[in-house]
C-alpha cells in the first residue's frame, strides 16, 4: 500500500477498480462540529465530484496521500446522470484538538484530491502456518525413518554432553585379530 501511495502508476490500478478515486472538491465546510456526543468535535465535510467508478459503500473510512493522518468517511454517493459521482466525505484527524481547523488541513474548493481505501498503516507480519501443514516444498517436517541414523548419536539425550556426539562411531568387531589393527 505504501508503493501505491508512492507511485501514481500503482494508485492507477487501484483507481480502475474503484478502491481510488480522485475528483474536485466542490463544497466544503470546514467548521462543521459535532455535537451529537459528549463533547463537540470538529468534523468538516466535504463533497467530491469524480468521473471515475467509486466502488466504496457509504460509511466506509477513506485516506488520501496528501493527508495521511486524516481520514474520511463516506456520508453518502450520488451518481449524476451526467456520468459523474458526487461523494460527500466526513472528516477526522490530522486537524489538530481545537474545534477550529488549521488553514490547510481542510481540503478548499477546487482542490484535486485522491482518496483511497488503502490505509497506511502498521500491518501486522502474517501467521505462519503450524509445522505439520507446511509442504515439503516449504521444509516441512521430515519424514520419521528409523535407518541408520538411529544409533548412539541420536539416542543419547539432550544431557549426555558433546561426548557422545563427537567423532565417528567405529563398527563392531567381526572376529578378525588382523582387520582390527589395520
Amino acid at each position: 500500500m505504501q508503493r501505491a501511495y508512492d507511485d501514481p502508476l500503482v494508485m492507477a490500478e487501484h483507481r480502475l477498480t474503484g478502491e481510488a478515486f480522485v475528483g474536485d472538491v466542490t463544497l466544503a465546510d470546514p467548521a462543521r462540529v459535532d455535537d451529537t456526543g459528549k463533547r463537540p468535535v470538529l468534523r468538516p465535510r466535504i463533497q467530491v465530484v469524480t468521473t471515475e467508478p467509486v466502488a466504496v459503500p457509504v460509511g466506509a473510512t477513506l485516506y488520501s496521500p496528501a493527508r495521511p493522518g486524516q481520514k474520511a468517511r463516506v456520508v453518502f454517493l450520488t451518481p449524476a446522470a451526467d456520468g459523474k459521482t458526487e461523494v460527500v466525505l466526513e472528516l477526522s484527524g490530522g486537524m489538530g484538538r481545537g474545534l477550529t481547523a488549521p488553514p490547510g488541513t481542510v481540503p478548499e474548493v477546487g482542490e484535486r484530491i485522491c482518496l483511497t481505501t488503502l490505509a497506511d498503516g502498521f500491518l501486522p507480519a502474517g501467521a505462519f502456518p503450524a509445522p505439520e501443514e507446511t509442504p515439503w516444498t516449504h521444509g516441512g517436517p521430515p519424514a520419521a525413518t528409523a535407518g541408520p541414523m538411529a544409533g548412539p548419536a541420536t539416542t543419547a539425550g539432550p544431557m549426555a554432553g558433546p561426548a557422545a556426539t563427537a567423532g565417528p562411531v567405529a563398527a563392531p568387531p567381526d572376529g578378525d585379530p588382523t582387520e582390527e589393527w589395520a
